[in-house]
């Protein structure tokens, strides 16, 4: 019959103390996560630029080589501006000169609610030519 009564002393559950010590391991994990998370963020959308430029450079290119003109001039992305799949990004295109378009450059701005202070936008020219804003170098803006 004592082996069935239940002692009332050992109460099931945690202690304030093993509450306090799981949220401050949930914490630190926390602080190590996040900015690692934004990071992987940033560099997935800086690949979403970088291709969409490609890509888009591809298209102009394959129009250049259509006409059999030497000018860029009846060449567009559909548009003047356009925003890539993810719209992360907006894609322009300036021809230059503007008189005998024979060549171009292509921009991808930050179209996003958080923005990248070290690539804000990525430009290419049909010579090959990259080039970005912010304070990231051309190397680690375009390669990530």
């Amino acid at each position: 019959m004592k082996n069935l009564v239940r002692n009332k002393n050992n109460a099931d559950g945690m202690t304030l103390i093993e509450l306090m010590i799981v949220i401050a391991i949930i914490g630190i994990l926390s602080a190590i996560a996040y900015p690692l998370y934004e990071n992987q963020s940033r560099k997935k959308n800086r690949a979403v630029a970088v291709s969409s430029l490609l890509q888009a450079r591809a298209e102009l290119e394959k129009c250049f080589l259509n006409s059999q003109t030497n000018v860029y001039d009846g060449c567009t992305l559909g548009a003047t501006n356009r925003i890539d799949q993810n719209n992360l990004f907006q894609i322009a295109i300036t021809l230059t000169p503007a008189v005998a378009a024979t060549g171009y450059t292509l921009t991808a701005t930050n179209n996003n609610a958080r923005p990248d202070s070290e690539c804000s936008s990525f430009s290419i020219t049909n010579v090959g030519i990259k080039t970005n804003t912010g304070s990231g170098t051309v190397q680690r803006c375009w390669t990530q």
